[in-house]
């Protein structure tokens, strides 16, 4: 069984290919090119090396958001224009999902947080349990109403912090560690931060139900900022 996995929810963009639950390939270009630039490269290329087809897969999962409007967007049309002629089962996850799944062996509350801007992040509450990954929570919320919250739904527990937020609000968040020295508070390494699309191979085998290319959506989790502009607009506007 062949899975291919694309993610374009960040200034990364990331494929990897897996045979059954094994990864065979991961092409991962953290750059400035648009992702309409670097995606079907990486996605040919690694094909090309692995000497398999789009007709070869049989599954293909991708990430759905949120995170780069624009980016979750080019994702998902790619995907859904790859799955449309073959009929090739789709699955779709987060990618909060994805920054956390990795933190397997952690023992804590993992919890990514990707900026939203407006000093608001998009964060998740998620944690392995026997082998189950567990999701407690996922939203948008002001990173201090974040931090607020985590000190009193798990006062005990350590909680570890990754995401690119964690480097835009280091600061914010260094100074609320400093002042909650009881709570176990840890931020994941930069390079931890960064989304793999391998990350989400935990779903292969997995009993989801499979979607078509019909169904697959964007989860962007709010409005975008040119859409929050014009509902603005049109709230100051004479009538």
């Amino acid at each position: 069984m062949k899975t291919m996995i694309v993610d374009t929810s960040s200034s990364a963009a990331s494929v990897a290919l897996f045979d059954h639950k094994i990864l065979i390939g991961e092409f991962l270009l953290n750059t400035p090119n648009t992702h309409s630039q670097k995606l079907m490269p990486l996605i040919e290329s690694l094909l090309e090396m692995l000497h398999l087809k789009i007709k070869d897969l049989d599954l293909i999962i991708a990430c759905e958001g949120p995170g780069s409007f624009t980016g979750v967007r080019i994702g998902l049309s790619t995907v859904k224009a790859f799955a449309q002629p073959y009929n090739i089962p789709l699955l779709t996850e987060t990618s909060l999902t994805m920054l956390a799944a990795p933190f397997k062996h952690y023992g804590g509350i993992v919890v990514p947080i990707i900026d939203a801007k407006r000093s608001e992040v998009y964060f998740g509450e998620m944690e392995w349990k026997n082998d189950l990954f567990v999701k407690h929570n996922e939203g948008v919320a002001s990173l201090t109403g974040l931090l607020e919250r985590l000190m009193q739904v798990y006062p005990d527990k350590p909680i570890l912090l990754v995401g690119d937020a964690t480097e835009i609000y280091k600061a914010v968040i260094e100074t609320h560690i400093q002042a909650n020295t009881q709570m176990h508070i840890s931020i994941a390494d930069e390079n931890e931060s960064i989304p793999k699309a391998s990350s989400l191979g935990f779903l292969i085998g997995s009993d989801r139900e499979r979607l078509t290319y019909h169904d697959v959506k964007a989860n962007y989790m709010r409005k975008s900022q040119a859409e929050r502009d014009l509902s603005e607009r049109k709230l100051y506007e004479p009538k």
